[in-house]
């Protein structure tokens, strides 16, 4: 494998996306499930210096809108590159998901980003990565391994500001019997 500059995000890893079920859920210890989120779909791309890169499933890069959630994992990678498969989101004064707000806020800041009165972050509106999946560590694309295998690296991953990032907590059948 070639050496790759520290300062560059590792590439885009195309993400899993979710298909229709049919309308039930699957029972069994092959399956597994988590929220459905209202935000913006995102890879959270992280070089070896702690550069990140936020791009939408669509190629849109997001990386300035969102600046405040940059860098933030880079201290829990020890050094290591990293893809994360995540929604951005906005939690509203209920602490409930809000896709509102989180158009709101980015509706401001494409109107103010051209602005060079406005440099600053959204602080009133701050975000969240809420992360679900984890393509790639180190020198390893991961979307082959089990999923089981993937949850357990990224849960393994220490959250250093999990009021910005974080992962999004996954549920068997088993316990979604439970919780029902």
């Amino acid at each position: 494998m070639a050496t790759r500059d520290s300062s560059r995000a590792p590439g885009w890893v195309t993400p899993m996306l979710a298909k229709p079920d049919g309308g039930r859920l699957h029972e069994g210890p092959e399956w597994a499930y988590e929220y459905k989120l209202d935000g913006y779909r995102a890879c959270m791309q992280i070089a070896s210096d702690g550069t990140t890169v936020l791009t939408s499933r669509n190629g849109i890069d997001f990386t300035y809108e969102f600046a405040d959630l940059t860098g933030v994992l880079a201290p829990a990678l020890d050094g290591q590159p990293a893809v994360l498969d995540g929604e951005i989101v906005v939690y509203n004064d209920a602490e409930q998901i809000d896709f509102g707000l989180l158009q709101e806020r980015r509706g401001r800041y494409q109107t103010h980003q051209s602005s060079p009165r406005r440099a600053e972050p959204f602080e009133d509106v701050p975000v969240q990565f809420l992360a679900f999946d984890l393509l790639l560590l180190g020198t390893k694309t991961l979307p082959r391994e089990l999923y089981e295998q993937r949850r357990g690296q990224l849960a393994g991953l220490a959250m250093p500001d999990p009021y910005r990032v974080s992962v999004v907590r996954g549920f068997t059948s088993t316990e979604l019997a439970v919780l029902a």
